[in-house]
């Protein structure tokens, strides 16, 4: 049941940036990162472990997945600071134009604090650059993911013990890194790990959220954002062989454009009405779920069929014939 665990950490990233103040957007950002990097290991070792093709394969995927319904979202975005340059300066310091479109389109080098559309989209920066190793070394046996998972908490250690900035441990790849090897970690050794109880699943989702809500700043520069992994970690576990029923998958859908597109509805919002207060807040989110479904609705729900065929081991076939078949 990951679909409604991934709208929840969602939901915590979008009350970070509308309320402000508490930490549970790092909390879930940390959460996704964890969840990430269980679900590419998975994938990595079920559906592309067939050498070169099978990493070229998990690569398109991963583009299909990411970068249609990051477009949708740059494009509206854009629109709304067109209309609404002031709204989107209120909704977040950081939403004004960027500076580097390569950087936009790419997603590569974006950066937390710089000119940027989306506000949250340097973590997909940080995504891909974890995607890409899983799929080609990381991920590939529980040597190297065990190797990767010591390195990376020995680097996390090492810099929250020197006293890092909270921003050097939590925007960087290289602070971030022991999530996603984490959630690798619980894939490669599933076999070793309790089946826990559907109680224990909702009550450690609920402890994130708590987490989030309630972490002090200074505990999380002291390693408590860190920590806060573990806590994610007991929800993967709990929920792995929780049956996922349909509308656990629907909500899943939501997550990543709910988690792209809930600042530049804030701004339309804002915009629309000449106001900025909690009922803004509170119809900007009615919002973001409408667009959401849009989004899902027109740009991935009809890109699915060449995900799945990316997954089958004969998908260089399928994509031969697509790309050389004669025009009717």
């Amino acid at each position: 049941m990951f679909g409604t665990f991934r709208l929840l950490l969602a939901l915590m990233v979008v009350q970070s940036h509308f309320a402000g103040g508490a930490l549970g957007g790092p909390v879930a950002v940390f959460g996704f990162f964890c969840l990430s990097g269980y679900l590419m290991t998975k994938i990595v070792n079920e559906s592309y472990s067939d050498g070169l093709s099978g990493y070229l394969r998990f690569l398109g995927n991963r583009a299909l997945r990411i970068y249609p319904a990051y477009y949708a979202a740059v494009a509206f975005a854009a629109a709304v600071l067109l209309l609404w340059p002031n709204a989107a300066h209120t909704a977040a310091g950081w939403y004004t134009l960027p500076q580097d479109w390569l950087q936009t389109f790419s997603i590569i080098g974006l950066q937390p604090r710089s000119p940027i559309l989306l506000v949250p989209a340097w973590s997909l920066h940080v995504e891909i650059i974890n995607f890409i190793l899983i799929g080609a070394v990381f991920g590939r046996s529980r040597l190297l993911t065990s190797l990767w998972f010591f390195c990376s908490l020995a680097i996390a250690l090492v810099a929250i013990l020197r006293g890092a900035s909270l921003d050097w441990l939590y925007f960087t790849p290289y602070g971030s890194s022991v999530a996603f090897a984490t959630g690798a970690m619980i894939h490669q050794f599933r076999d070793r790990l309790p089946v826990f109880s559907p109680r224990l699943a909702i009550a450690a989702c609920c402890l994130v959220v708590v987490v989030g809500l309630r972490m002090p700043l200074e505990v999380a520069q002291a390693g408590g954002m860190h920590a806060s992994i573990v806590i994610t970690a007991l929800a993967i576990i709990a929920l792995r062989n929780l049956p996922a029923p349909r509308w656990d998958s629907a909500l899943g859908d939501l997550a990543y454009p709910v988690f792209l597109l809930h600042i530049p509805c804030r701004a339309a919002m804002s915009g629309l009405l000449g106001r900025s207060d909690a009922w803004v807040d509170v119809l900007a989110l009615g919002a973001t779920f409408v667009l959401s479904y849009v989004v899902v609705a027109v740009v991935e729900r009809p890109l699915s069929q060449i995900r799945t065929k990316l997954r089958s081991a004969d998908a260089m076939e399928y994509i031969r014939f697509v790309a050389w078949r004669p025009a009717a």
